[in-house]
């Protein structure tokens, strides 16, 4: 059982987490076109959350009978998303000018 500290550490994480990701999006949001963006980003988020959803459930099923590839896959896909995570950071706030 976890200990009620770390699961106000992860609380405090996760929130802190989301709370950054919308304060970029809301900076990096043309005034122009952010009802759009915030309607497409709204459509995003329910499928990518879906898909993150089921593949939980997945790994969840594999790794509980296979405890031994649980690590490497940890680790792995821990990099993989820090890259992914900053990496889509930093191209949204990226600013396309016409020449």
């Amino acid at each position: 059982m976890v200990d009620l500290p770390v699961w106000i550490m992860l609380g405090t994480g996760l929130i802190g987490l989301v709370s950054i990701t919308m304060w970029l999006g809301f900076l990096t949001q043309n005034k122009d076109n952010a009802t759009e963006i915030q309607k497409n980003l709204v459509i995003v988020a329910g499928i990518s959350g879906a898909l993150i959803f089921v593949f939980g459930i997945a790994a969840y099923i594999y790794f509980s009978a296979n405890t031994n590839y649980l690590t490497p896959f940890l680790l792995v896909m821990s990099f993989i998303n820090l890259f992914l995570s900053v990496f889509a950071v930093s191209s949204s706030s990226l600013q396309i000018v016409k020449s």
